[in-house]
This record gives C-alpha cells, structure tokens and sequence, in this order.
C-alpha cells in the first residue's frame, strides 16, 4: 500500500507530493486527498514524486489523470518524477507521457517551471 509519504509547498503555486509504496485502489483515495488540499491552497503546479513508488495500477493513473484535466482548466499541470524504471514504462505504455510532463529528477522538474 502506497501513502503520501510527504507533501512540500515549494512556492506560492508549486507543491511536490513524495509518494510511497504502491499506488492502487487501497491508496488513491489518500493521494486524491493530498492533491485536493493543494489545489485547494492555491497550487496549479503539482510534482508527484515516484521515486519511492513500487507499484502503480488504472485506480492510481486515474486519479491522477483527473487532477490534470482540472488543474489543465486552470492552467495549471501535474509533473511526474520518475526515475528510469518499470514505474516510468507503465507510463510509457499507458501514454501518459504524451500528456503530462515526466522528469527524472525534481530538479529538472523545478527548471521546467522557472
């Protein structure tokens, strides 16, 4: 079971969430939640952090998925960092590259935004 592991408020629109574990159905809802209490602050600009993330299922695509449609409306995104790895290819596979950013390291993340 994956949790968010830690949330860091980077700037006054940018927030990284440090996930952990597995992300599936058993922990989608938590994620969901921590992406909605930062959308919630003002943040348009959301870095998930996968580098601890050992697992990753359709729940846990879909709900991140929904949080780029509705930070897309306004304008905002959702940045994935994801080292080289089985994670990385699952969003390879799924497509979800040809969508969403995906780094392989926060810093290079945080120079995209600038």
């Amino acid at each position: 079971m994956s949790s968010v592991k830690e949330t860091k408020e980077i700037t006054n629109n940018i927030s990284e969430i440090i996930l952990d574990g597995d992300v599936d159905f058993s922990s989608s809802h938590e994620i969901k939640s921590a992406i909605k209490k930062q959308i919630q602050k003002g943040r348009t600009h959301i870095i998930l952090n996968f580098f601890n993330v050992n697992y990753v299922e359709s729940s846990g695509l879909e709900i991140i998925e929904k949080a780029q449609e509705f930070l897309n409306s306004k304008n905002g995104n959702i940045y994935i960092v994801c080292p080289e790895n089985e994670i990385k290819k699952v969003f390879e596979i799924c497509g979800i590259d040809e969508y969403m950013n995906i780094f392989n390291d926060k810093q290079e993340a945080l120079e995209f935004l600038k």
